[in-house]
């Protein structure tokens, strides 16, 4: 048990991290996500778009959050970064992002080539 003389230890790790940016998706990212997914999942394996979201997009957004510049590359408008990547529901994606005012992520546009069904 401590005494109440002995100050609380403070440990410190070498391998601190910076804390996590917040990621948001705009109103734009859902629009187009609607337009690239139906609603409800495919007979023929088509992903839904709640299909994306639960499963394909929490990594991704993990990884923007801790390692925003890393995980991204610049793009011709100085403002815009892309996340380029491997899917688990799809095949590659881009998802187009920016820094707000605050330093938060702004995901504000997806694009994806989907698996093509297989045929029998």
């Amino acid at each position: 048990m401590r005494s109440s003389n002995e100050k609380p230890r403070v440990w410190a790790s070498s391998d601190a991290r910076v804390a996590e940016r917040i990621v948001r998706f705009t109103e734009q990212f859902f629009e187009q996500l609607d337009a690239l997914l139906p609603q409800a999942r495919g007979v023929d394996g088509t992903p839904s778009v709640t299909d994306f979201l639960l499963f394909e997009l929490p990594p991704i957004r993990d990884l923007l959050a801790s390692e925003f510049e890393n995980r991204t590359t610049p793009t011709r408008d100085a403002d815009v970064r892309v996340y380029l990547g491997i899917g688990v529901l799809v095949k590659e994606l881009a998802l187009f992002a920016a820094l707000d005012a605050a330093g938060q992520v702004e995901v504000f546009w997806v694009s994806f080539v989907r698996h093509e069904p297989e045929t029998k």
